[in-house]
């Protein structure tokens, strides 16, 4: 019952894990920098990377940046702000509950045969 119950609730503190990781809105740096100085630094971060993405979308529609270059700079800079974080978490979440279920399962299957072969155990010595 012990391991049982140890298994599953490993696999319940994964999940809360993932979540705390990808959180959403926290990127890189977002979620330490708000917690530490607050607001100011908070609003310069955010400036800070819709800047760099209005650059980036600037250079590409001069002509002065590569589609290809623009894109994986779009990439980056949404990583950065978090957008790809929640996305990428979802998927690990995603993933995470379809092995969770798989393990779950066989470990109630192997609890299910340890307690049958107990009793049987137990009923041929009396």
């Amino acid at each position: 019952g012990l391991r049982l119950f140890g298994n599953l609730y490993a696999g319940e503190l994964i999940f809360i894990l993932i979540a705390l990781l990808f959180a959403s809105g926290s990127g890189l740096l977002g979620s330490g920098v708000q917690s530490v100085f607050d607001g100011e630094v908070h609003a310069v971060y955010w400036l800070a990377v819709t800047g760099a993405v209005l650059a980036t979308g600037w250079l590409n529609l001069t002509g002065r940046l590569s589609s290809g270059r623009a894109v994986m700079l779009f990439v980056a800079e949404l990583f950065i702000a978090g957008g790809l974080g929640l996305a990428g978490g979802q998927v690990l979440h995603f993933g995470w509950a379809v092995f969770h279920l798989l393990v779950i399962t066989l470990q109630a299957f192997i609890f299910m045969m340890l307690t049958v072969v107990y009793l049987i155990m137990a009923h041929e010595h009396h």
